[in-house]
C-alpha cells in the first residue's frame, strides 16, 4: 500500500512510498454502522476510492450541477494518468504537481508557460 514514509516525515519531508505489506480495505454498506464493516486483505497494491457506490445518492442528484462530479470517475484516467500506478505516481500526487500547476496559473503567480515549466521540473525530479 501507499502511505507516508515515516523516516522522511521526521525530517519534515512529506513523501509517500509503496510499502511491501498486504493492502487492507473495508467495505461498509451505504447505510451501515461500524458493526457492518468487513475488512479484507490483499496483495500489496494502490487503491483509490472513486465513490462509484454513490451514483444515486441525493448529494449527486438533488442539484443537476453536481452530476458532473458524480460522473468524473467514469470519464477519467487513474491517478497515474497514462502511466502505471506506483511509487512515482503516488509521489507526484502527494506533491500536488498538477494541482500546483493550475494554482500557479489561476492565481497569477505564473503565466501558463511558467506554470507548465515548474510542473515539468517537478515531474522530471520525481520520474528520473
Amino acid at each position: 500500500p501507499v502511505f507516508w514514509d515515516e523516516d522522511l516525515l521526521k525530517r519534515d519531508i512529506h513523501a509517500v512510498r509503496m510499502h511491501d505489506l498486504p493492502s487492507r480495505f473495508a467495505i461498509l454498506p451505504r447505510y451501515g454502522t461500524e458493526k457492518d464493516i468487513r475488512w479484507f486483505a490483499a496483495d500489496p497494491t494502490y487503491v483509490l476510492h472513486f465513490l462509484n457506490a454513490y451514483d444515486k445518492n441525493p448529494v449527486w442528484t438533488a442539484d443537476p450541477k453536481r452530476t458532473v462530479y458524480r460522473d468524473v470517475s467514469k470519464r477519467t484516467l487513474t491517478p497515474g494518468g497514462l502511466g502505471s500506478l506506483g511509487e512515482k505516481a503516488a509521489a507526484a500526487i502527494a506533491d500536488f504537481v498538477v494541482v500546483d500547476m493550475f494554482a500557479n496559473y489561476c492565481t497569477g503567480r505564473e503565466d501558463i508557460k511558467g506554470a507548465i515549466a515548474i510542473a515539468e521540473r517537478q515531474a522530471r525530479r520525481i520520474y528520473r
